[in-house]
């Protein structure tokens, strides 16, 4: 008997901790815009970390990366950087924030017209990525090594409006 109990907190104990989706979070939709070579759509994310320890990442952590589609499910993991590339080193102090810069390849980026002005263009790329990636619900990413989950939502589909900024 006391080597069933044993083993039950054993193998209790051996079980991978609960991924943690409150430690770092992304309270708002991306800023977003094309690249300086117009080959990718880079993502502007505000990581919020509520824990008690920094979060660090690089380009050898332990992390897999999802597409979400807007139904919840998970696509991936996402094996190479022709989807999504994490611009690292990622590093965001415990209680802080930091910006950090997510890209996406696209090949069929539209071109910038020279009568256009920065306002119309933004819009012209969210109209684009509403059509190219319409079930796209936002991307995962899993780190491994602290257990964090970090939901990245998509952009807002809509220009915001004068009030919602202030928010």
């Amino acid at each position: 008997m006391a080597a069933l109990i044993v083993g039950g907190l054993a193998w209790y104990k051996s079980r991978p901790s609960p991924w943690d989706k409150k430690a770092i979070i992304a309270s708002k939709p991306p800023g977003f815009g094309v690249d300086d070579d117009g080959k990718a759509i880079d993502l502007v994310y505000t990581l919020e970390n509520t824990s008690q320890r920094d979060f660090e990442l690089d380009s050898t952590s332990p992390l897999q990366i999802f597409e979400q589609l807007n139904d919840g499910t998970l696509l991936g993991p996402l094996a190479d950087k022709t989807i999504l590339s994490i611009h690292f080193p990622v590093s965001v102090p415990a209680g802080q924030k930091t910006a950090v810069l997510v890209s996406m390849p696209e090949n069929e980026i539209p071109a910038r017209t020279p009568t256009e002005s920065d306002t119309t263009y933004h819009e012209n790329i969210r109209k684009f990525l509403n059509v190219k990636e319409a079930e796209l619900g936002g991307f995962v990413i899993f780190d491994s090594k602290n257990r964090d989950e970090v939901d990245l939502p998509k952009w807002l589909s809509k220009p915001p409006t004068p009030a919602s900024l202030h928010h």
